[in-house]
């Protein structure tokens, strides 16, 4: 197998990870949501936070060019012209859901208050779910 090879296989694994990745952030940040039992830990809270606020890193990071960190022919397949201009598309989108959500949400807490720490977890996660899925999409139908 050549580096070709190697590397359109390595982005379609990045595009498949990327889709989990979205339904993990999506389920961490519904868990949240969930009426649970009241737990008598006052730390609980941000417990679950901070393992959101882990995870908005790690698909922050999984975004950015790879070819920053790795040298070599395969890091440099995996970020070619194509790929960035698939992830600039990503953002895009994901700056757009932040706008939309953002809008839904200001006419949403007008008539039903939420707390800033929800709002913020709402409208990061739409971004970032939009950002990976358009990335991810395009790169398996730029794979086919």
């Amino acid at each position: 197998m050549n580096d070709i090879e190697r590397g359109e296989r390595k982005s379609r694994q990045r595009a498949i990870i990327f889709y989990l990745l979205t339904g993990v952030l999506i389920v961490n940040a519904v868990i949240g949501f969930l009426p649970l039992p009241a737990d008598p830990d006052p730390a609980s809270p941000r417990i679950v936070l901070g393992f959101w606020l882990v995870m908005v890193m790690l698909v922050v990071l999984n975004l950015l060019p790879t070819s920053r960190w790795r040298s070599g022919r395969i890091a440099a397949l995996l970020d070619d012209e194509s790929t960035r201009e698939h992830r600039r598309d990503g953002f895009t989108a994901g700056f757009w859901a932040a706008i939309i959500c953002a809008g839904m949400l200001a006419i949403l807490t007008s008539f039903h208050p939420l707390p800033a720490t929800d709002v913020a977890k709402i409208v990061i996660t739409a971004a970032l779910a939009a950002a990976l899925t358009c990335f991810a999409t395009l790169e398996l139908r730029a794979a086919r």
